[in-house]
């Protein structure tokens, strides 16, 4: 996984197809588009750096940590100063340890940590929802066309994730977690939705996908942000 550290933002980039849909999760609501329909992205340029978010790792380190994919992350305010590619990292090894199907070479995905007008506004644009939300998820491959990507080959965008700022660190205070915490879990939660899952399908698909992001954080030591949640349905 290589980190791009350095980006502009040149606006969003219009896709054709449905509008997102609405994708609910205790505690938090992630909004994803269909899988292809890059409805709302932002488009961050620039020459990929191939440095890793953690600082004075060396490559043969890197790679014995797995990380393949490669993440472009871009941050504005009003996140604070932080080590917040450190963190984008780790969720995103975590995320394919347990979802390996992410960890193809070909792959790339956007993270941007923006604010809540952002997300907004493409909220509000693009799901005619007049409000911000903790994480918007943009899938640009169906789990079809993941599934069966080869190794070799050209480079393919799995998709783009977005988190909005203040209402992360309001959830964060109301959970009683280091917003650290609740923002590596949502870019689990984040890359999944990417990754094809989807646990509006059924109750099932909730509970497997709830037990991807418990054994990714796990992996990053963070605890099961779904504890609460499970014990109150004896699970």
């Amino acid at each position: 996984m290589t980190i791009s550290l350095k980006f502009q933002t040149l606006g969003i980039l219009l896709g054709i197809g449905s509008i997102p849909t609405s994708i609910h999760s205790p505690p938090s609501i992630v909004a994803t588009a269909k899988a292809g329909v890059p409805l709302g992205r932002r488009v961050l340029r620039g020459k990929k750096s191939g440095i890793p978010a953690f600082a004075g790792m060396t490559d043969g380190v890197w790679g014995a940590m797995g990380g393949i994919m490669e993440l472009d992350v871009d941050i504005e305010a009003p996140w604070p100063a932080g080590a917040w590619e450190t963190l984008a990292t780790r969720a995103a090894v975590a995320a394919e340890e347990v979802a390996p199907e992410l960890a193809n070479p070909r792959l790339s995905a956007s993270l941007l940590f923006t604010s809540d007008s952002e997300i907004h506004a493409l909220n509000r644009d693009w799901r005619q929802r007049d409000k911000p939300t903790n994480v918007l998820s943009f899938p640009m491959l169906e789990r079809g066309e993941l599934l069966r990507l080869a190794p070799e080959g050209p480079p393919e965008l799995l998709g783009d994730v977005a988190l909005a700022h203040e209402t992360c660190a309001r959830e964060a205070a109301e959970k009683g977690v280091p917003l650290e915490d609740h923002a590596a879990h949502l870019i689990v939660h984040g890359l999944l939705h990417l990754a094809g899952y989807d646990h509006e399908i059924s109750p099932a698909d909730a509970e497997a996908m709830e037990a991807l992001e418990t054994k990714a954080l796990a992996i990053c030591g963070i605890a099961d942000p779904y504890g609460d949640h499970n014990a109150s349905q004896g699970t």
